[in-house]
Order: C-alpha cells, then structure tokens, then sequence
C-alpha cells in the first residue's frame, strides 16, 4: 500500500458549481441570512469513553464536512468515518500535538491497482481553548482541507489515478466506542476532551445538520 504525504499548498483548483452551491447553502444554514447562528449543534466531550455517532455520510463522489472546535488537549479524535469492513477506506482527522492530522485511505475496491494512504497536517498549537473551525470539501479528483476560514493554506490531497472513496458508515467524534472494529489503524483509547459545535454533513444527493444518534 502506498503513503503520500501533503504539506498544506496554495492556488488550489476552484471548486464546481454544484460544490460552490453546497457551500452556499452551509453557509446560510450555519450562519443565518442576518448572521445569526440557526441549528447550532453541539456537544461535550469529558475524555476516557466519551463519543458521538452520527448519521452515515456516503461520499463516494462529493461531499461537504463542517464543525468547529475547543479544547485545551493536544491529542484526540475529532472525526472519523469508514467502510464498516466492506473496502478499508476511511477519512480520519485528529488532534496530536496540538496540529490536526488528517488520513484518508482511497481505491479499497480497486481491482487494477492497490490503494493508497494521503496524509497530512493543518496548523499549530490548536489546544489553545480558542474555538477552531474545520471544513472537509470532497469531490471528484480531490480532498480540501480548510482551517479557520483560510483558504491560502488549505490542505489539498489530490485523487489518485484510477481510485475511488467508499465510505458508507456513520461519523465519528471525540471518540469510538468499543465494540467498534475500525478500518483505519488508530488508538481509540485517546478520546476528544473538549466540545465540538455547528456540525453538518452535505453529499451529491442532500445536506443535513449533524445530530447525536448515541453517545457514551
């Protein structure tokens, strides 16, 4: 299995329509056509076996991932979705050493070639109990990862050739519980300690704000 590593990069690929449409609507959504806050969503994490799960999120060709954060930790899982077993891929992104690190594995039920891992990093010293915005952009030949609004230093984790994402279970936040067997090699005794807020997921087909379906 390959590994490709990205450092965060500039002049990125300007999103289509349909995406930019998408962000238009998180935007009023999250935000409210007069700049108020409409359908926050937020909950609290105390650390050792605390999580959220939310509806499942297929994005095998587009999607959209909003939330932000607050903590005062330097490590902890901020979010997490996988294939529940059917191809390994998953998206993961978590707090270690204060920088969000993010994995993705792509090309799980490619026949022709075998899949690959993108890894990268986003900021610094994010344990600083100041609120922390995060926006995961998924479309056809790549990943945008957006911290705290600023699109100059966006993380961009190009498709490989050839291979597609297949994640079709349920978002995971702060933390997995137990009986989950996760597709992606991460120590889940490192629970989220923090809140996180104004949480929504979109794909090519709807958009919804993120709920708590079950909790620890």
């Amino acid at each position: 299995m390959k590994r490709k590593v990205w450092s965060n990069m500039s002049g990125i690929r300007q999103p289509s329509l349909w995406m930019t449409t998408i962000l238009l609507l998180c935007n009023n959504i999250c935000r409210g056509q007069n700049g108020g806050d409409i359908g926050d969503i937020s909950r609290t994490f105390l650390g050792s076996g605390s999580y959220a799960v939310f509806p499942h999120w297929k994005v095998t060709t587009a999607g959209l991932a909003d939330f932000s954060f607050i903590t005062s930790a330097p490590n902890g899982l901020l979010f997490y979705i996988d294939s529940m077993g059917t191809s390994g891929d998953y998206i993961l992104l978590q707090l270690e050493d204060g920088c969000v690190t993010v994995e993705v594995r792509v090309g799980g039920l490619a026949e022709s070639s075998p899949p690959e891992i993108l890894e990268g990093r986003l900021g610094q010293h994010l344990n600083d109990n100041r609120l922390h915005s995060v926006r995961i952009s998924h479309g056809s030949s790549q990943f945008i990862f957006t911290l705290d609004g600023d699109s100059l230093n966006d993380l961009v984790l190009p498709y490989p050739v050839g291979l597609t994402l297949d994640t079709t279970g349920q978002v995971f936040s702060g933390g997995i519980p137990e009986t989950y067997l996760p597709d992606a090699e991460l120590d889940t005794s490192v629970n989220f300690i923090g809140c996180l807020q104004d949480i929504l997921f979109a794909n090519n087909s709807n958009f919804f704000l993120g709920f708590d379906a079950g909790s620890s």
